[in-house]
C-alpha cells in the first residue's frame, strides 16, 4: 500500500523545480521521463490541455484514477484504457507539438507495463492547481504543495506560459501577455489556492519561495514534516544548501509598476507580507 501522494504546483517560474528535486531526494517517484524542468510529463500529457475543463466529470475522474493507480502500482492497461490514452494524442495543445505529446504518452503507457510499485509517489507540474479541488476530492490522502513567489516579481517573469494557456479561463477574457495581466492571473491563482486551503487545511502546504530563500533550514524542516518523511539534520542541511537566491529577486523594482492594477498590487503586497504555512 502506497503512502499519501504529493503534488507540487505554482505559477510558472515560482521555484517548483527545486521542490521536485527534494521529493526525489526523499524517495518519491515522480516519473521516469523527467526533463530538465523536472515536470512529470505524464501528468502533462494527460491533463495539460485546456479542454480538460470540458471533460465529462465521470470521464475525467476515470482518467485521474487511472493516473493515480498507475503511478502507485503500475499494471498493463485494458484495451479501453489504451484507446483512451492514445486518443489524447490528437487533442490540441497550447504549447507542445503532437509528436511531443505522443512521446510522453508512449512513455506512460510503457511505464504501465514495465514499472514497479512505488511506496512514495507524486508529481510536479506547475499548473496542477487548475484541477486541485477535484484531485483532492478524488484521492482522499493526496497532499499538495503550492509554491508562490512575490507577485510583483512574477509579473515581470519571462515565463508567461500559464498566462497564455490558462489566463483566458481564469480571467474569463482574452489576455495580453504582459505585466498587468500576468499579475491579474497570479492573483486569481493565489485566491483559488487559498480558498482550497480553507477546505483542506491539513492537506495543502502553501510555501513562499521568498521565505524559503530567506530561511531555508526552517522552511525545509516544515516541508519535510508536511511530506511525512523522516530526515536527519544532515539531510535537511543538504536540502537547504540547494536553495540559492535567484538574481530575479526584487526584479519589479527595475520597472514602473504604475502599469499594474493598484488593487492587484495591494493584494500581492499583502500576500508577500504574510508568512504562508
Amino acid at each position: 500500500m502506497s503512502s499519501a501522494p504529493v503534488a507540487v504546483g505554482g505559477v510558472g517560474g515560482s521555484g517548483t523545480r527545486v521542490i521536485a528535486h527534494i521529493l526525489e531526494y526523499c524517495g518519491f517517484f515522480i516519473g521516469s521521463d523527467l526533463p530538465e524542468t523536472m515536470d512529470t510529463v505524464w501528468y502533462a500529457a494527460l491533463f495539460g490541455r485546456r479542454n480538460v475543463l470540458l471533460d465529462d466529470n465521470d470521464s475525467l475522474q476515470d482518467l485521474v484514477q487511472l493516473f493515480f493507480r498507475q503511478m502507485a502500482e503500475p499494471a498493463p492497461l485494458t484495451p479501453s484504457e489504451l484507446d483512451r490514452l492514445n486518443a489524447l494524442k490528437d487533442y490540441p495543445r497550447h504549447q507542445h507539438t503532437p509528436d511531443k505529446i505522443s512521446e510522453w504518452l508512449d512513455g506512460f503507457i510503457n511505464h504501465c507495463t514495465t514499472g514497479t510499485p512505488a511506496e512514495r509517489w507524486g508529481w510536479k507540474v506547475p499548473y496542477t492547481h487548475v484541477l486541485i479541488d477535484r484531485l483532492m476530492a478524488w484521492h482522499p490522502t493526496l497532499k499538495y504543495v503550492h509554491i508562490s513567489r512575490n507577485g510583483l516579481d512574477m509579473a515581470y517573469s519571462a515565463n508567461q506560459n500559464q498566462l497564455g494557456k490558462w489566463g483566458p479561463i481564469f480571467l474569463n477574457r482574452e489576455v495580453d501577455i504582459g505585466p498587468r495581466d500576468s499579475l491579474k492571473y497570479w492573483c486569481a491563482v493565489q485566491r483559488r489556492v487559498a480558498s482550497a486551503k480553507t477546505r483542506h487545511p491539513d492537506r495543502i502546504f502553501l510555501l513562499s519561495f521568498d521565505r524559503l530563500v530567506e530561511d531555508p533550514v526552517t522552511w525545509i524542516s516544515q516541508l519535510i514534516d508536511f511530506l511525512g518523511v523522516h530526515l536527519d539534520a544532515e539531510d535537511k542541511d543538504t536540502l537547504a544548501s540547494w536553495i540559492n537566491p535567484p538574481r530575479s529577486v526584487d526584479r519589479h523594482k527595475a520597472h514602473d509598476i504604475s502599469v499594474l492594477d493598484p488593487e492587484d498590487v495591494a493584494y500581492a503586497q499583502r500576500c508577500n507580507d504574510c508568512i504562508l504555512t
